[in-house]
């Protein structure tokens, strides 16, 4: 709905700023991180996405576009809303979730309010499942495909997933 929105800081929320453009205050939801830098009256321009649901409209925003493109990565993935994703990019940048990714390592998400093993283990698995199938996702790693080219990387990774999760490799594997 709306690509960007620019204007000045009009008040500062735990999560959250007001953003005045034009004398309309447009509350935004950012990630932890976007927010620790702000001061209210600082000109700013925000990414957004805008998460609409019959009940509710809310606006988030991001200052990269990384940002956004993982945010809605992290939509995209059963379990995950926009409150985890939102805190899940308050806890680490892109480059950080890219690292965890690579190495399959859950500890990062593990420390992530709200997100457990198993969903941090579906987070990997599902992401690692688009590489080379979603064009966002390949922008955000900037073309590269953190060395899983192969059909049969992403078939081990896979089962690997599915043996942490507590499949045992005969069922894994079928």
């Amino acid at each position: 709905m709306f690509a960007f929105l620019q204007g000045k800081v009009a008040l500062i929320g735990a999560g959250w700023i007001a953003l005045d453009i034009h004398g309309v205050g447009y509350q935004v939801n950012l990630p932890e991180r976007t927010l620790n830098g702000l001061a209210v009256g600082s000109e700013i321009r925000l990414l957004t996405h805008c998460h609409i649901r019959e009940d509710d409209f809310q606006i988030y925003g991001f200052f990269t576009e990384e940002d956004r493109v993982l945010f809605r990565l992290l939509l995209g993935i059963s379990g995950i809303g926009p409150k985890v994703a939102i805190s899940i990019l308050s806890a680490m940048d892109p480059a950080t979730f890219l690292n965890a990714l690579e190495h399959n390592d859950i500890t990062p998400l593990t420390r992530v309010p709200g997100i457990g093993k198993k969903l941090a283990q579906r987070v990997l698995l599902e992401i690692k499942n688009r590489l080379g199938q979603d064009t966002d996702l390949q922008a955000l790693l900037g073309g590269s495909d953190t060395g899983r080219s192969a059909d049969r990387q992403q078939a081990d990774d896979a089962v690997e997933a599915m043996i942490a999760l507590g499949c045992s490799p005969v069922e894994a594997r079928v």
